[in-house]
């Protein structure tokens, strides 16, 4: 009799276990399909922040989880009405982004401008209904609305360019993707340098330059600055991760140098931005403090 029961049990467990075993087949491909279906969403409905493959972001569309393959750097992507001689500070500048590819329905992209360090200007959409804002007006990105096409795609936008000079290089960068159904897809990065207008009055690339020392530091910044007539008004520290970490508008002036005290700062890469009535500086800097 006990032996008959515990064959019962044993009966029982193995019966549990082969259901266990059947849900699990049954339910992994479903959680496949939604995890698919996730980043599918995420994807037609725009995409995050930071994807546009800059200098400052690093990565594009085919790095966030949802994308695969090669980037394929090309050029012809980005058009704007920026005229030869340069941007002028605070105008505004039609952009045009394109993608043409054979066999494809759905497409995709994120635009920033900006230099090495961070994005510089603004974007204003013209279209809130295939467009939008990633977060803030220094990314742009597409709306379902924005998506489909025949083979090609277009979208169109204003660029802000930054209320003061900018002395290091500015480019626009975009990152799309195309394909069918987010099948077959094919991700693209391309860039567009942009030049300050030399022929502006007030101090462009070439004039006499800010200096900062000393770099590696430690516990304080000295920053010369060279005009006397173009005071600055604030100084900002970035860490690596582009967070801002320190901010002044009440500087110790000692003749045309600035002082910044960093004593609480950890040791690493910052990057300090100077911003004075005529234009903006930005300087790479190394955190030796231990």
């Amino acid at each position: 009799m006990r032996s008959h029961r515990l064959f019962r049990r044993l009966r029982r467990i193995h019966i549990t276990r082969g259901r266990v075993r059947m849900l699990m087949v049954l339910l992994f491909p479903l959680l496949g399909i939604g995890m698919y279906l996730h980043y599918l969403h995420a994807s037609i409905h725009g995409v995050p922040p930071g994807y546009t493959g800059s200098p400052y972001d690093g990565v594009t569309c085919a790095t966030m989880g949802c994308h695969t393959g090669t980037v394929q750097h090309v050029t012809g992507l980005i058009q704007t009405d920026v005229p030869p001689l340069g941007y002028n500070p605070a105008d505004t500048y039609n952009i045009t982004l394109s993608i043409s590819r054979p066999n494809t329905s759905i497409f995709g992209f994120q635009v920033t401008a900006g230099d090495d360090f961070f994005p510089q200007g603004r974007f204003l959409i013209t279209d809130n209904t295939e467009m939008q804002y990633a977060l803030s007006e220094e990314y742009v990105t597409h709306r379902p609305a924005g998506t489909s096409g025949n083979n090609e795609r277009t979208w169109q936008m204003q660029w802000v360019a930054p209320d003061y000079p900018i002395i290091s290089p500015i480019a626009i960068y975009v990152s799309m993707v195309a394909g069918t159904f987010l099948v077959d897809e094919e991700s693209f990065m391309s860039y567009l340098p942009l030049q300050l207008n030399q022929s502006m009055p007030g101090p462009v690339a070439g004039s006499e330059q800010p200096e900062v020392y000393p770099n590696p530091f430690t516990h304080r910044i000295v920053v010369r600055w060279p005009d006397a007539n173009d005071p600055v008004l604030s100084m900002v520290l970035y860490n690596a991760a582009g967070n801002r970490v320190y901010a002044t508008e009440t500087l110790t002036r000692q003749g045309n140098e600035y002082i910044v005290d960093t004593g609480l700062l950890s040791s690493g890469v910052y990057y300090l931005q100077v911003t004075s009535t005529k234009r903006s500086f930005r300087q790479k800097l190394l955190n030796v403090n231990l």
